[in-house]
């Protein structure tokens, strides 16, 4: 089963109010990104939040195992 992981740009103000800027979050969708905010910012202000349409990928569990098992070389 394939799932499409989409990139997200967030903007986002700090609860110790600093700006953190051209934050990329990848996700199957929106909710789940913002899940993934919430975890690593707790209480953040999103200022902005847009998807970036050209890092949309594919990723199959063969995919993701072939990039987890891959030699190193």
């Amino acid at each position: 089963m394939d799932a499409k992981f989409v990139k997200f740009r967030f903007k986002i103000v700090t609860r110790n109010n600093f700006v953190v800027d051209k934050l990329i979050i990848s996700s199957v969708d929106l909710e789940g990104a913002q899940r993934k905010l919430e975890q690593m910012y707790r209480y953040c202000e999103v200022l902005e939040c847009e998807p970036i349409e050209e890092c949309v990928q594919e990723m199959s569990f063969d995919k993701v195992l072939d990039l987890v098992t891959r030699d190193q070389l």
